[in-house]
């Protein structure tokens, strides 16, 4: 009997692709949250509507904490399939959270990895447009997550970097 195997490049391609694809940041926020003491964090949360009227299409945080009664919704953006793109994906997805939690007191968080900087204008435009105030992290204040979550869960606002 011949065992085959796949070539040892193509071994759990499909994981490896989500992993390098953005889930690598996903992973340093959990790891971040549980560094502070955010032990309730949860990546890949299915939210659900509890009236139902907003379950047509699942939602999914990329992350979601909660400590003393305040949520925080973290949206991990890459800059593909282009910056621009990219952001207006990310609040459209923190838009539908807010309509899933009935509008519950929350901090909306995105971490955009990659060259977001032209975008920035672009951004505000789309925050002001759909009534959003959203916090950005960028590459460069990455390292800065670990503080950040810990003054979130402090005095529950988000720091302004």
């Amino acid at each position: 009997m011949v065992e085959r195997r796949p070539p040892a490049g193509q071994l759990f391609l499909p994981c490896r692709r989500l992993y390098l694809g953005g889930g690598w940041l996903t992973e340093y926020v959990w790891l971040c949250a549980q560094e502070v003491g955010l032990h309730q964090a949860c990546c890949g949360a299915h939210i659900l509507d509890l009236s139902g009227n907003h379950n047509g299409e699942p939602v999914v945080s990329d992350c979601l904490a909660v400590h003393h009664n305040q949520l925080l919704f973290i949206e991990c953006l890459t800059t593909r399939p282009g910056p621009d793109a990219c952001l207006e994906q990310g609040l459209k997805r923190l838009h539908d959270m807010l309509d899933h939690s009935a509008g519950l007191a929350s901090t909306r968080l995105l971490l955009a990895c990659g060259e977001f900087d032209h975008a920035r204008q672009h951004l505000t435009e789309l925050q002001h447009s759909q009534g959003l105030k959203v916090a950005v992290i960028e590459c460069s204040e990455l390292k800065h997550l670990p503080s950040y979550l810990r003054h979130w869960m402090e005095t529950g606002n988000w720091p302004q970097p």
